[in-house]
């Protein structure tokens, strides 16, 4: 093996082995358990889960009831997967790991897999900016496997941004020099994002919107290019905004659909959403600097999903560009000093519009009013996965182009990465990561399964008191009926998803069997037989009248007790 080869090999074998070790710090849970035990929770992550099989289902068995938009729970109503993210872009991963491995280990894989490809994508990025190796990995890790992304891994439609980097590229080399190529590949980027994530993809939209216009307001010449561009082929550009738009109205248009029939959220349940200052020093219990940040974790506990703090190095990544652009702007050329600049002034309008920095005013509200899909956002706390994109970007470039200067001597180089790598490992990883039990919901899913199949009902409906696991929400069972319902091939009436249906009540407590039967004739389903599922020491859960003709029946375990009603009219 000659010198350039063996080089290659071990800064491969580096890349490998960083990733295995951001891959342990936020999967060591699984990886321990020998994938026993799932991450994070049995609520978002197994209707995650769910929502994938549902995707092979589609592709894969013919038989399958569901179709596209309408996954069998809340029966009988059509395009519920309209009220939650849909995991498109990153399904066909899971696809090809479900041809090999059960839908729950599959789901683990998959969990992992797209956070190795944010790791690959970033460091693609990196790399693009002759951004030295060692310096891509760390800044690789931080995106993929940081705070930023353990903070996400409570909802896993929030892991897949390995397309942002490749939209943010094309992005660049646009700004710098139009053309319709990169134009295209921007908004081809951007669509598979909006695919992978609802959430990734509006941010990604958001924040560019902000990149460009601060670009182009710090760089005349570049406007310039971009009039002049347009100005000779506009009619191009128009054709491809327009089809843009099409593709993207025909792809969400059920979104479009729900968000007219169940309307936006309102002013008070975004604003709940909306983050503190303290937010973002918010971190969660069992990483290194929970104790020294517990007053920011306890004031922002009014916020939903506070937990925002992406740790002190990207702080510290923050210090530096700002140092650079003052003191050593000399070290930058004008492609990495505009870059600098142009990143560091989105993140922080990203800031001062999505914070609550003064009493009960928030810029958001502005946003919330006039920037399209601002009302679907409940949680804008995670617009901070976007913007932590552009500072460790920034600082990466920044922090490279130090090392590289003569203000570093050589041999101190390796001592600051070191350290640096070091500083990552101690304060990124959160000790308490959050998973549970497989086997235990694979069980209590196993005996709704039998009960079903063998009362072969129209449709069934599980009560939802006590759940498995007292500290968990009882609400929880609606997707141990839903993973009932998809393997049974039955369609379901629990649902459990961002929204419910008009009519169906709170989705978060259980339904008489006067409501399961009023409900079904108000969609038009009449004369039909339902499976009513209850844990076994419930004494008629379901206030089942005395003119309804029922059969019970008990799962093999003892556990459950089915009673298959028919409605009076029948």
């Amino acid at each position: 093996m000659n010198y350039k080869h063996e080089r290659k090999f071990y800064t491969g074998l580096s890349y490998l082995c960083v990733c295995c070790v951001g891959v342990f710090i936020l999967f060591h849970p699984t990886i321990l358990s020998n994938f026993a035990y799932m991450q994070a929770d049995p609520g978002d992550t197994r209707l995650n889960n769910y929502f994938l099989e549902h995707f092979f289902k589609i592709i894969s068995d013919r038989k399958y009831i569901g179709d596209l938009w309408s996954p069998p729970f809340f029966y009988p109503i059509k395009n519920v997967l309209a009220f939650s993210d849909n995991l498109f872009a990153s399904a066909p991963i899971y696809a090809i790991l479900r041809i090999f491995f059960p839908s729950d280990i599959s789901f683990q894989l998959w969990m992992i897999i797209v956070c190795i490809f944010c790791f690959m994508s970033f460091s693609f990025l990196l790399r693009y900016y002759k951004v030295s190796h060692i310096v891509t990995m760390l800044g690789a890790f931080l995106f993929a496997f940081g705070l930023i992304r353990n903070n996400a891994i409570y909802h896993q439609q929030l892991l897949p941004e390995f397309f942002t980097p490749f939209a943010f590229m094309n992005s660049w080399i646009f700004f710098n020099k139009p053309s319709k190529l990169h134009f295209n590949l921007v908004l081809l980027f951007i669509y598979l994002q909006l695919l992978a994530g609802i959430y990734l993809g509006w941010f990604l939209i958001f924040s560019l919107t902000i990149f460009f216009t601060i670009g182009y307001l710090l760089n005349r010449e570049n406007l310039n290019k971009f009039i002049i561009d347009c100005s000779y082929n506009y009619k191009q550009y128009t054709l491809i905004i327009c089809f843009w738009l099409w593709l993207n109205y025909i792809t969400f248009l059920p979104y479009i659909k729900a968000k007219g029939e169940l309307g936006g959220r309102t002013w008070e349940q975004v604003y709940i959403g909306i983050p503190k200052v303290s937010s973002w020093f918010s971190v969660p219990r069992g990483n290194f600097w929970f104790p020294a940040l517990n007053a920011a974790v306890q004031d922002s506990q009014t916020v939903i999903e506070p937990n925002m703090f992406p740790g002190f190095i990207v702080f510290l990544l923050i210090v530096l560009c700002l140092y650079t652009l003052v003191f050593k702007k000399k070290l930058l050329n004008s492609e990495k000093f505009l870059l600098l600049k142009v990143c560091l002034g989105t993140f922080f309008t990203i800031f001062i519009l999505s914070t609550n920095l003064f009493s009960e005013f928030s810029l958001w509200r502005i946003i919330y009013e006039i920037v399209p899909g601002a009302s679907i956002i409940r949680a804008v706390t995670r617009i901070s996965i976007i913007a932590y994109f552009y500072i460790i970007l920034a600082g990466s470039v920044c922090l490279d182009c130090l090392l590289k200067s003569s203000l570093v001597k050589k041999h101190l180089r390796s001592i600051i990465l070191v350290i640096l790598f070091a500083w990552c490992f101690i304060e990124q990883p959160v000790i308490e990561l959050n998973s549970y039990d497989k086997s235990l919901y694979a069980q209590e899913i196993s005996e709704i399964k039998e009960l079903i199949s063998k009362t072969t009902c129209q449709t069934a409906y599980v009560f939802l008191e006590p759940g498995l696991d007292p500290k968990i929400p009882a609400n929880v069972t609606n997707l141990s009926a839903m993973w009932a319902g998809i393997e049974t091939n039955i369609p379901v009436i629990n649902g459990y998803s961002g929204n419910a249906p008009r009519f169906y009540g709170d989705s978060a407590r259980s339904k008489t069997a006067n409501e399961i039967f009023e409900w079904l004739r108000t969609n038009g389903k009449y004369n039909y037989s339902v499976c009513l599922i209850a844990r076994q020491n419930m004494e008629n859960p379901f206030n089942i009248p005395s003119d309804y003709f029922f059969t019970k029946i008990t799962s093999s375990a003892g556990r459950f007790n089915c009673f298959k009603l028919h409605s009076p009219s029948n």
